[in-house]
């Protein structure tokens, strides 16, 4: 039983991850008369 804790805690630590998006702006002003909006995403 403490083999299966040990295992779940190293692979729970293990299971992190990191990541950041950056939108193009902060607002979008849509057209009415478009069915789309286009927004600029990059990581």
């Amino acid at each position: 039983m403490k083999k299966l804790a040990y295992l779940i805690c190293f692979f729970s630590c293990m299971s992190v991850a990191q990541a950041s998006v950056v939108v193009g702006g902060t607002r979008v002003i849509f057209d009415g008369t478009q069915k789309a909006a286009t927004v600029s995403v990059q990581k």
